[in-house]
């Protein structure tokens, strides 16, 4: 789901959270969360995500988001590394 759904983020989670081939990706969520009601960071988006889906079904998308951006998040090492190749490389098999 690009831009991890965006104003329909909560749907695309549940889609997520029942479907095992489903995916968020991070892309342009800088945009995205200054347009969400109500306004939320991408740091606060990105731990959301983590917290109620887990960092293994999020993909790092660069458009407009940044390594940083994924770095600056109170998530574990672990979980940064997930979002920025792991699981990119997992499912295509890298």
């Amino acid at each position: 789901m690009a831009h991890m759904g965006a104003d329909s983020y909560f749907q695309c989670l549940g889609i997520c959270q029942r479907f095992e081939n489903a995916f968020l990706d991070t892309a342009w969520l800088q945009h995205y969360a200054e347009e969400m009601l109500p306004q939320v960071t991408v740091k606060e988006w990105i731990e959301h995500a983590c917290k109620y889906l887990g960092s293994e079904k999020i993909l790092y998308g660069g458009e407009g988001t940044l390594p940083a951006d994924i770095m600056n998040t109170d998530i574990s090492a672990a979980e940064k590394e997930n979002i920025l190749w792991n699981n990119a490389a997992k499912l295509y098999k890298l």
